[in-house]
């Protein structure tokens, strides 16, 4: 079965007070552009990305042409309403779908074949990072119309696992990566030793 990929990347970062969190740099490339790589190569596609805070500016500024653009104009009411958008977007057919968030830079190849290889259908696959749940969710199609048909507020499909925990597999990466979110110019500053 396909995958298709989902960047949530429409928040301002008002916490980095350095514009937008697609637009943060590590080691001379944008977040979004090294996360759009690593989906691609881990074999999404189409890989679709939710702009919204900026969005002129980090269309001219990042390279988001092997991207879906889309732009959610009520970005600014929570991460919900672009996970809506960003499912309406990026389902095609019965294609599972890997959510990822900008600002958790720390994803691999490698978290994202594990997560394919424990994900089976009907069934929601979260890594777990020290214990911690965290990003890229990987969602089947129906699964993935329900959560979005659902989310409300400042959260994507979290709302909808907590309701139906009996499709929710938890894998855990903390082997792969940290799961770090990334919201302050500390946290930033600590992806050198993260990060290759």
């Amino acid at each position: 079965m396909g995958l298709a990929g989902l960047i949530l990347a429409a928040g301002a970062g008002r916490r980095m007070a350095a514009g937008p969190k697609a637009l943060l740099r590590y080691r001379n490339e944008y977040f979004i552009d090294r996360l759009g790589r690593t989906l691609q190569e881990a074999g999404c596609s189409p890989v679709s990305v939710v702009l919204g805070c900026e969005a002129d500016e980090v269309q001219r500024t990042a390279h988001l042409a092997d991207m879906r653009v889309v732009v959610n104009p009520q970005w600014a009411s929570g991460m919900a309403s672009s996970f809506r958008v960003g499912i309406a977007a990026s389902i095609l057919g019965e294609a599972d779908i890997l959510v990822s968030v900008v600002d958790q830079p720390d994803v691999s190849k490698e978290i994202i074949a594990r997560l394919r290889g424990d994900h089976g259908p009907g069934r929601i696959t979260v890594p777990l990072y020290a214990g911690n749940p965290g990003h890229p969710v990987l969602l089947d199609a129906a699964l993935a119309r329900k959560a979005a048909a659902t989310a409300a507020g400042d959260s994507g499909a979290r709302a909808f696992m907590l309701r139906h925990p009996s499709v929710v597999d938890y894998v855990d990466c903390s082997d792969l990566g940290s799961g770090l979110d990334v919201d302050t110019p500390e946290d930033l500053r600590g992806l050198k030793d993260l990060l290759p």
